[in-house]
């Protein structure tokens, strides 16, 4: 926007109210900013309320800190949902090759864990889920059993001979 000329004189433009411009995120200020947000995150992951995580990190106060977590996890980049179960898929691997070896061996405990991470693998995989298929059946109200068994085996319905 170019600046404008009022009786004589240039102004600069005013900005737009209600838009700021984020600031640069290489500042130091900005870094020490990112700094306590992670600090922020871990904090709560592992538990601790925020007026705890106020206190540790240096903030005014658990509203602070609060904000703090928010903006935190809004920056955070969320791993797509392939990427995590093929992470998760490799952290079984490397637990299920640690222990084949004792399991194969009779170990019965390394046996057992060998099982729980093959367990675990397929619950992620969908190996043991159960396909079922809704089926609405209706117009059959009032058949008996050998009725539907009939129709079930031959097409035929009650009365068709």
């Amino acid at each position: 926007m170019a600046p404008k000329r009022t009786q004589g004189r240039t102004t600069k433009p005013s900005p737009k109210k209600g838009r700021k411009k984020p600031p640069p995120r290489s500042k130091p200020a900005n870094i020490e900013a990112h700094r306590k947000r992670i600090k922020c995150l871990e904090m709560r992951m592992q538990g601790h309320t925020f007026e705890q995580i106020a206190k540790k990190v240096g903030y005014a106060d658990k509203g602070a800190a609060y904000k703090a977590w928010q903006t935190g996890m809004a920056e955070a980049i969320r791993v797509p949902a392939s990427e995590a179960l093929e992470l998760e898929l490799q952290r079984l691997d490397a637990l299920l090759h640690a222990l084949w070896s004792a399991a194969s061996k009779g170990d019965t405990q390394a046996t057992d864990r060998v099982i729980k991470i093959m367990e675990r693998r397929a619950k992620l995989l969908g190996l043991d889920v159960q396909k079922t298929i809704p089926i609405n059946i209706t117009g059959y109200e009032g058949w008996t059993d050998e009725e539907l068994d009939r129709f079930s085996r031959t097409g035929k319905r009650p009365g068709d001979e």
